[in-house]
């Protein structure tokens, strides 16, 4: 706790398509399916690495020849060939190896198990079972430049003789590496369903949807996942790529062949006539206007709009489940960011993709309806500073529902850690750590952070890259008022995501910090004021919710 002191469109499709041109993508699937009876046949495995191959081959990979049903030996020579593949191809390349079989965790290793392996033993693994470690290791040290995703639809519930846990442990942060698992560490996963396990399914449906980065498309896999499987199958990833920009998936370059009409809706790719188009609306029409009730039902998790010319671009982001507050051992955690519990996030809803500008706000003071923030230095597409929770709930919210006939509001305090988390459970949404190229934030260190710029000021927004949901500036910059009463616990509040209305609401609760110091800047950091305070480090962002 810290208190302070006084449906996608053609255009929007050119830049990721075009890089994905240049950059050279070549992918990897190995698929077991038929292993001895002391470790147990699977169904869907090669099916799996079917439909994955073919939706990789649609946004741009080159699909090697799929290994089936390989020996520890073919496993290794095909993850070898496809190492030197990608180390020929450039410091440019991206590489996808996907994997879809049995694995399991034995004495600390996570194994994906051959199809010779007689039964699932500690002694069978070490000596014919192939080590993640293994397979990390030839990925990193033979193409050290690529950008690699390793895939795990292992850990199948249906293993044969395995001792203890048949899940697989947690590994870490691998540089130069996006490891994604089917499922949670300790647990297991599915190989039921209709010509396919649930994680292929959705990925194979993810990796075509338009418009998504790396870590929005995986976590649209998890909640397809979790859907599916009613909550039983939880997917998880741990995040090491290290380039500043994000591999974009969703792309094919049928969608170059005429010249874009910026006016344009693309379908899904695997849409059906009757399917609605998922939404981006911000440049459906040459002036922005509202939202009709029909658009409002088709923006889907990803899709953006903008409801007037003065109004915030808003990003719509999904409907989930989180875990809110921060473990015990998180360093720098205070005692008010506690208990952690589960909240639900049970509908999509909107939020502003950047904090409310400069220009934004001057919006609803030419209109005589807010008073003129008497902010000099910082115009433009500064966020906005120097504007207290009650001008803002009782002055600009109020104007900006008037002209767009819709409900914006503040964040709650539940969504705001939910979206500033876009799926990730570490300190910060960028992992363990933040950096001065990630964020804006002073020149010292704080919660595992590298020291920020020795800057005095606000930043453009959108100045740095946006997390997993299409967010910006979530960390730093300035702080951000939301709608709830401070408490100094998570005992009693709510856990469906709605604002604490009670407790001591002379002061209402700041989040993520801001560039005049490192404090707040972690996901779970907490700040309060009086709702009357104004400062050059305090602004906001708006929400609203959706049809």
């Amino acid at each position: 706790m810290w208190v302070r002191v006084a449906v996608t469109f053609v255009l929007l499709l050119l830049p990721t398509a075009l890089h994905a041109q240049a950059e050279k993508r070549i992918a990897l699937l190995i698929g077991n399916k038929d292993y001895k009876p002391g470790v147990g046949a699977l169904t869907n495995p090669l099916n799996d690495i079917r439909i994955v191959g073919d939706a990789l081959k649609y946004v741009g990979f080159e699909v090697m020849k799929p290994t089936q049903n390989a020996t520890r030996v073919g496993m290794l020579r095909a993850i070898l060939e496809f190492a030197s593949r990608l180390k020929a191809a450039g410091p440019d390349a991206v590489g996808f190896l996907y994997y879809s079989g049995h694995g399991m965790a034995s004495a600390g290793e996570n194994y994906l198990i051959p199809v010779d392996v007689d039964e699932p033993t500690t002694v069978e693994l070490s000596v014919q079972g192939v080590k993640q470690s293994e397979v990390l290791a030839i990925l990193r040290n033979e193409a050290p430049k690529a950008a690699h995703y390793l895939v795990l639809d292992a850990c199948r519930n249906t293993l044969q003789g395995a001792r203890g846990g048949k899940g697989f442990v947690p590994v870490g942060q691998q540089s130069g590496v996006l490891v994604a698992f089917a499922t949670e560490p300790g647990k297991t996963a599915s190989d039921l369903g209709q010509g396919s396990g649930p994680y292929a399914a959705a990925l194979a449906v993810e990796l075509r949807t338009p418009g998504q980065n790396d870590l929005l498309m995986f976590h649209h896999v998890r909640v397809r996942v979790m859907d599916a499987t009613r909550g039983d199958q939880v997917p998880w990833m741990e995040d090491g790529i290290m380039r500043r920009e994000r591999t974009q998936f969703g792309v094919q370059a049928l969608y170059l062949s005429r010249p874009p009409d910026p006016h344009d809706q693309v379908p899904r790719p695997d849409a059906k006539s009757s399917d609605p188009v998922i939404g981006d609306f911000s440049s459906r029409a040459r002036k922005p206007t509202p939202l009709t009730a029909a658009e409002e039902r088709t923006v889907k998790p990803g899709g953006s709009f903008k409801e007037c010319d003065e109004c915030p671009e808003m990003v719509v982001v999904p409907a989930d489940s989180f875990r809110m507050g921060s473990p015990v051992n998180e360093m720098d955690r205070d005692k008010d960011e506690g208990p952690q519990r589960k909240v639900t996030i049970a509908r999509q809803f909107a939020v502003g993709k950047f904090e409310v500008t400069a220009e934004e706000w001057d919006g609803c003071a030419a209109e005589s309806q807010c008073r003129p923030s008497g902010q000099i230095a910082g115009r433009g597409k500064h966020p906005i500073v120097h504007v207290s929770w009650n001008e803002i709930t009782n002055f600009y919210l109020p104007w900006l529902s008037r002209k767009t006939g819709k409900t914006y509001r503040l964040l709650t305090e539940a969504e705001w850690e939910y979206v500033a988390r876009a799926g990730t459970r570490t300190p910060f949404s960028t992992g363990l750590t933040i950096t001065s190229e990630q964020a804006n934030f002073s020149n010292f260190s704080r919660g595992g952070s590298t020291k920020g710029k020795s800057g005095s000021e606000t930043v453009e927004v959108g100045s740095f890259q946006p997390n997993a949901f299409g967010l910006y500036d979530m960390h730093g910059n300035v702080w951000e008022w939301t709608e709830d009463c401070y408490k100094n616990t998570y005992l009693g509040a709510p856990i469906d995501g709605s604002a604490v209305t009670s407790g001591d609401c002379n002061f209402r609760v700041l989040r993520g910090g801001s560039w005049s110091s490192a404090e707040g800047l972690r996901s779970a950091d907490r700040g309060r004021n009086s709702p009357d305070l104004r400062d050059n480090d305090v602004g906001f962002r708006v929400a609203r919710t959706l049809d």
